[in-house]
């Protein structure tokens, strides 16, 4: 899977898109938690366009690398883990 970083979708830039499954990779910083309202138009838009969407925290990133990597390679293959909030994957263990 080849993903390019920070490309354009319409009027959005996605952190990471791999064009071949269809697939955006959102990561949020902290600054995303009084966002939530437009982080949701946003993904309603790509998906709108055929996109599937999958978000992580920058925390999560930097705390569970191979299990965000798994959850990723997950979703490209069409396999999509149970969605928390804002379609995040919730942590393992919970759902």
């Amino acid at each position: 899977m080849k993903f390019r970083r920070q490309h354009p979708v319409g009027s959005y830039v996605v952190d990471f898109f791999c064009a071949s499954a269809g697939v955006v990779v959102e990561l949020d910083g902290r600054s995303h938690d009084d966002q939530q309202a437009a982080d949701r138009r946003r993904e309603e838009y790509l998906e709108r366009k055929g996109l599937r969407v999958i978000r992580f925290t920058n925390d999560r990133v930097l705390a569970d690398l191979d299990g965000v990597a798994e959850a990723i390679a997950l979703e490209c293959m069409g396999i999509r883990p149970s969605p928390g909030p804002l379609g995040r994957p919730l942590p393992e263990g919970e759902g």
